[in-house]
């Protein structure tokens, strides 16, 4: 690759998008962990004619483009391209909603599109469908987070099972669309997702062979009911058999919500930040410490919650079974509905009780989260990401980039049984600690298979801890492949070192097809396809 930073290229790319939209400011070592890769030149296009251009351009002159849609990707990069003297392209000029089916229950959205402005689309619009929250930040691409395999809350969590079609701006400048968008007149271009001939969705979910601009998501219809529930384990001896239990509800649809865990380490975090003068400036977190927190603000070793959507009969025929089922595998099951947990702030907030003085920040975190299970994307979940910095969140917008949060995650993902969580619970707690971080960790249970794993690695950027919480990474990700575990997700530090680990053919094969479409490597060169 070429340097992208010559005169005569920035020239070309400012006669294309206008000098507002082609900003000459160094990216480099930024995100939430360190990375050796930089940029001196961010593009925003506003259309894929834009984007063709750029793409010309990018070929004529052998350099690379890394397209990113509003580069909120925390934990596993952010917007720093994978390679080296690649030019960033932002794709959040691309913020048109259209095609809504408000009967069908069908949209069409651009990168830039964002989940508050989506759940907000649909709030004003007939307010007849949700959409699927994942747990970051509103301001983050619904684009983005399904083309990387992200995930929420609602039946409709699993994000790229629920994409139906896609336009694609691909590396020679010709344009595709997915499905049977193929065909002009086809009344099944936003409803069926197989088209005719191969499906060629997945080749361009985590990969590097096109630019998406549009995509066309199947939205979730709103329920006559909606009820949440909350549960917590004290032992962790508990685990395998709650997971196992979980599973069961899944497989038979009395549970069809992903259903999140999260271990005492990852949810102390949402209630306050490090103890620094308590911990006497050690780390990890002393153990008398964390039973502390546990009995302070009532964590359990394992504290889950997921949703039931229905009628009201459905719902109450589902909590039934679920109270069968769970049984005596859980220390504390809960359900709460809109009206109860109205009734709950209400009370707060006019009878504040000293005796329960801990319920405000409860509520704080339950609100959020209730309200995500509904379609309302919040930021409040942010917070946790500031849990070793010792100046408090800021009370404005969050930004763990630019507040210099360190955060990493790694994700493996393992069949739906006790024993793969247990085990993978156990390794976090082996490695984590060694380098001086909680063993924070949350177990989502997708569907009747799969259970996806985020392994958090929390510290403070601004105390030079990036090389050692890479070491920490790189230890774990290297332990769990060792015993048959690999990420549904990848961070830009991680490509090589987990892809190169794949079958011989299989990398092969991927290859032949990036040189086929993108001979040149110049869509987002060591994304996923290496």
């Amino acid at each position: 690759m070429n340097s992208p930073g010559t005169d005569h290229i920035i020239r070309a790319f400012k006669d294309i998008l206008g000098n507002d939209h082609v900003k000459l400011v160094k990216y480099s070592h930024e995100g939430t962990y360190h990375t050796h890769q930089s940029t001196n030149i961010t593009l925003s296009p506003a259309n894929k004619d834009q984007i063709k251009a750029c793409l010309d351009i990018a070929k004529s002159n052998n350099i690379g483009l890394y397209p990113v849609s509003t580069g909120k990707n925390w934990g596993y990069g952010c917007a720093t391209p994978t390679a080296e003297n690649t030019v960033k392209m932002s794709l959040h000029r691309l913020a048109e909603i259209s095609n809504y089916n408000a009967e069908l229950g069908y949209i069409t959205i651009e990168p830039g599109v964002t989940q508050r402005q989506l759940a907000e689309y649909l709030k004003l619009n007939c307010d007849k469908h949700w959409m699927d929250c994942s747990g970051s930040s509103s301001d983050c691409s619904v684009v983005g987070n399904s083309l990387d395999r992200g995930f929420g809350y609602t039946p409709y969590s699993n994000h790229a099972k629920h994409i139906i079609s896609m336009e694609v701006v691909l590396p020679d400048g010709g344009v595709i669309n997915t499905g049977h968008g193929q065909f002009k007149n086809a009344h099944t271009a936003n409803t069926y997702m197989a088209g005719t001939g191969p499906a060629i969705n997945g080749l361009f979910i985590q990969s590097n062979l096109g630019i998406v601009t549009k995509l066309t998501i199947e939205l979730m219809p709103k329920p006559e009911y909606f009820e949440a529930f909350f549960f917590s384990i004290n032992n962790e001896d508990k685990l395998p058999g709650l997971i196992n239990k979980l599973a069961t509800l899944r497989k038979s649809q009395h549970i069809q919500s992903a259903v999140h865990l999260g271990n005492t380490l990852r949810v102390i975090p949402a209630f306050t930040q490090y103890p620094w003068e308590e911990s006497n400036y050690s780390t990890p977190l002393p153990e008398r410490l964390v039973k502390k927190y546990q009995k302070m603000y009532g964590i359990g070793a394992w504290n889950g919650s997921g949703a039931l959507y229905g009628t009201k009969k459905e719902v109450n025929l589902a909590k039934k079974y679920i109270k069968l089922v769970l049984g005596k595998s859980v220390d504390r099951l809960r359900f709460i509905n809109e009206k109860k947990l109205s009734f709950v702030n209400f009370l707060n907030e006019k009878f504040p009780c000293k005796k329960l003085r801990h319920l405000d920040k409860m509520l704080k975190i339950l609100n959020p989260i209730v309200g995500i299970m509904r379609g309302e994307p919040a930021d409040s979940v942010l917070a946790a990401t500031y849990w070793r910095k010792k100046s408090p969140p800021p009370s404005g917008q969050m930004d763990p980039e630019r507040d210099k949060c360190g955060l990493i995650w790694c994700s493996p993902v393992a069949p739906a049984t006790g024993k793969h969580a247990e085990t993978i619970s156990e390794i976090a707690k082996q490695i984590l600690p060694k380098y001086g971080f909680e063993a924070a960790m949350t177990i989502t249970v997708m569907d009747e298979l799969n259970i996806e794993n985020i392994i958090s690695i929390t510290y403070d950027r601004e105390e030079n801890e990036d090389n050692n919480a890479l070491a920490c990474y790189f230890e774990l990700e290297e332990t769990l492949a060792n015993s048959g575990y690999y990420p549904y997700r990848l961070g830009i530090h991680a490509m090589e070192s987990t892809l190169s680990r794949s079958d011989e053919a299989y990398k092969t094969f991927l290859r032949k097809i990036k040189q086929a479409i993108d001979p040149d490597n110049i869509i987002s060169p060591g994304r996923y396809i290496i």
